[in-house]
Order: C-alpha cells, then structure tokens, then sequence
C-alpha cells in the first residue's frame, strides 16, 4: 500500500517531447518538476479513496474546477468559490449534494422511481431526479441533461456513469425527489453541487 502511495506522488514525465504530446492528446499539464496534474482511475483501500478518475481525461487540477470551467465560457472567476451563494441566489436553493460532476444545465424535473422506469416520458435535456441509479437507469442518464439523486456519493452508479458520459450530476441529496415538483424549471450547477430554482413549481400561486 504505501508503495502505491508513492508511485502516485510521483507520476512524472522528464522527456520534453513525451510532455508535449500528453499535453496535446489528453488536455493534461504538468509541474515545472515535470510532475503530471491530473487524476486517474479510482483505486480504493480498505480505509480510504486514494484517487478518482475523472472521464478517463487527465483534468486541470491547478485550480478549481468551476474557474476552469468559467475562464473557458470568458466569465470572471474572482467570485468562484465551490458550493458558496450569495443571498439573492441561496433562496433558490432547492437542494444541495455532492459534486459527482462538473457543469451547468438548465432542464424540466423528472422524477423517476424504480416502478416508473418503463412508463416514465422522458426527453432529450430533461433532468433526471431519483432516488438511485443502476443500470436500468442507463437509457435515461444517455438523455439526461443532469442527473440528481437521493443516496450515493463519489463511487455510486449514478457518480460514475455520469463522468463516464460528461453528464452533470450531483448525489447524496438527501430528499431530492421529495424537494422537487415534477415540470418545475431547474439550474443543475453540478461544479458546486447545487440545484436552483429558475421557476415556481407548476401550479404554484394558482387559485385553489
């Protein structure tokens, strides 16, 4: 065990032009050591989560994920902090959880239980709100714009296969299906694990 601990400290390419075409065929960058920026394959021990992998893609690690995100759409980063809100913005708030993904989507809420699976209508962009995935879910989560859950955390079904197809996704929100109404109009920002309201739930303010 701590001979792989070391192995991944020191992850380190010496050759230029090796450097060079890492840099170019994988998105990666390295240290001035030489030293590779970047996270892998998830490998577990028994006690701990030594490393995750991120889409099978050496990602920018050198600083937070949403900064990469926003410098690459030209929007300031000075206020980018993870899962941090100001006052306006934490109202909408419906739900937070943890950030299984990164990215920002904005979609109609579909709730979707074990028992529903073959019934539900589910389009192209919709967000998919559940308590759990496994792979009977695995139709949906190609169509999902966003995927939300209950239960789950870094290395659950739906955590993974998300990174695996570069959808959002944020787990581990406790009563999600519960806090969402089925058409309501959501933001998924899966980089600080936070699910916003961007319209009153159908039926809301109407006359009983």
């Amino acid at each position: 065990m701590v001979h792989t601990e070391e192995i991944l400290k020191t992850i380190r390419v010496t050759d230029p032009e090796v450097r060079a075409r890492l840099c170019d065929e994988l998105d990666s960058e390295f240290t001035s050591e030489g030293f590779l920026v970047g996270y892998f394959e998830t490998l577990l021990w028994p006690t701990k989560l030594i490393f995750i992998d991120y889409n099978r893609q050496l990602h920018k690690m050198s600083e937070p994920p949403c900064a990469v995100m926003e410098k690459r759409k030209g929007r300031d980063t000075s206020l980018c902090s993870d899962g941090a809100t100001d006052g306006q913005e934490e109202t909408r708030v419906i739900v937070k959880g943890i950030q299984a993904g990164t990215g920002e989507v904005e979609g109609v809420v579909r709730i979707v239980t074990d028992d529903a699976l073959d019934e539900i209508e589910f389009n192209q962009g919709d967000i998919l709100v559940t308590d759990n995935t496994d792979v009977r879910f695995l139709p949906l989560m190609r169509k999902a714009g966003a995927v939300v859950t209950n239960r789950g955390g870094m290395l659950s079904h739906a955590a993974i296969i998300a990174r695996e197809l570069g959808v959002p996704c944020v787990v581990g929100c406790g009563d999600a299906t519960h806090k969402f109404v089925e058409g309501q109009v959501v933001q998924v920002d899966a980089t600080r694990g936070l699910i916003l309201s961007l319209s009153p739930p159908p039926g809301a303010g109407e006359p009983l």
